[in-house]
């Protein structure tokens, strides 16, 4: 559920750090987290790799990744949780902060974990792993990453602030475009060229926030529309682009598992209007 009715936080954030580059606002909290992603995800991101996010449970994070570290083979040292708000943030009635392994309400507080997987060479490479990664028992999601960004505002100023964190992520943004084209669930013999790419945004939130999942969701919209000129289609999209916002903690990516049928997915309604 939503924090629907509540009334949301005056004081506002710092200034998010997008994509590892912290700024002076953030907390040393922050500031560690994200220099510790920051690095994790530089030594995953080369040609010889590719990265994905599943979302876990919430809760159940280690289980979760020892579960996938085994039926993948990758040590589960290689897996990192991300977008992890501080305890204090837990706004749940209730929550005592200092109980391990507390869980965050909402859609938006399953778990999150990064990893990544050695570039297949062919097709047939390809197609085996992406029965491994869809077999996998204890995930909800599968997304190609975009963007990562902590310590956003709980206002209004966040939506804005999306557009930034979408427009540093051109590179990221190339890469999870290749990697859905060879690891999304259905047939790639329609798949149009880049340029042709027909497109929705979705936004999973949950928090104290000022702002609606739809004004998100609209942002991510406008900045994949605007930066990468890409034609919107509600119904008949060729990809994706799910926006995960747990308080202050963003993550954006493009969704590699229902392509275009939606049924049965919970990412399809999660828009609080």
């Amino acid at each position: 559920m939503y924090a629907k009715g509540k009334q949301a936080r005056k004081a506002e954030r710092g200034k998010p750090g997008v994509l590892g580059m912290e700024s002076k606002e953030l907390s040393s909290h922050n500031v560690h987290r994200n220099s510790e992603l920051r690095n994790s995800r530089e030594s995953m991101a080369d040609e010889h790799s590719v990265e994905y996010v599943v979302c876990v449970p919430g809760g159940f994070e280690d289980l979760a990744a020892a579960c996938i570290a085994q039926q993948l083979g990758i040590p589960v040292s290689s897996i990192t949780p991300v977008c992890v708000p501080p305890r204090s943030d837990n706004w749940g009635a209730n929550c005592d902060v200092s109980v391990p392994g507390h869980v965050f309400p909402g859609q938006a507080g399953v778990g999150k974990l990064l990893f990544s997987l050695p570039r297949p060479l062919d097709a047939d490479g390809w197609r085996t792993q992406r029965m491994a990664l869809t077999l996998l028992p204890c995930i909800s999601a599968l997304l190609a990453p975009i963007a990562f960004a902590s310590g956003l505002p709980l206002t209004a100023e966040a939506v804005a602030l999306t557009k930034q964190v979408m427009g540093a992520a051109a590179d990221r943004w190339a890469s999870a475009v290749r990697t859905w084209r060879h690891c999304r669930l259905e047939p790639l013999h329609a798949a149009p060229a880049d340029d042709a790419l027909s497109f929705r945004a979705n936004a999973v939130r949950d928090g104290m926030h000022a702002f609606k999942s739809v004004d998100l969701a609209q942002a991510i919209g406008a900045a994949v529309h605007l930066q990468r000129r890409l034609r919107v289609d509600l119904t008949g999209f060729d990809l994706e682009v799910v926006a995960f916002l747990l308080q202050g903690e963003l993550l954006v990516g493009i969704n590699l598992i229902s392509g275009k049928s939606m049924k049965c997915n919970p990412l399809s309604a999660s828009n609080d209007l």
